[in-house]
């Protein structure tokens, strides 16, 4: 069962994010353990393109066919560029926040050992 809450959080941040052109990779949580998550790529400038796979597995790739840009390679080295920094910016934050909260969960878990329970997580984005 999707959290109402969260459902209704994320679909302002998207909206958000595309109204001003903009990506953004973000992760939304409610107690006791709803979460959801967007990954939102697709800014005027991004040439990544988020798909799903015949077995519901995520897959991106990236395009830039000359032919889009009508032979204007300055935009097109542009956009290839930003994509690049979105994807290594987005890559190199969540690289190092993920390591850091879970450092942190093992801190939370040997520290109370026995009295928290860890339950699985309910993603609320359609994902288990």
């Amino acid at each position: 069962m999707s959290d109402p809450k969260l459902v209704a959080a994320m679909a302002e941040i998207r909206a958000l994010l595309t109204r001003l052109d903009i990506a953004g990779f973000v992760i939304l949580h409610n107690a006791p353990g709803d979460l959801e998550s967007a990954l939102h790529l697709s800014p005027s400038y991004s040439v990544a393109h988020l798909e799903t796979d015949r077995d519901g597995n995520a897959a991106m790739r990236i395009r830039s066919q000359a032919g889009a840009y009508s032979g204007d390679t300055e935009k097109q080295k542009r956009d290839l560029e930003a994509t690049m920094n979105m994807l290594s910016g987005f890559g190199e934050i969540a690289g190092r926040n993920a390591l850091l909260l879970l450092e942190a969960t093992e801190a939370v878990k040997s520290a109370m050992p026995g009295m928290i329970q860890q339950e699985p997580l309910h993603r609320t984005d359609g994902k288990r």
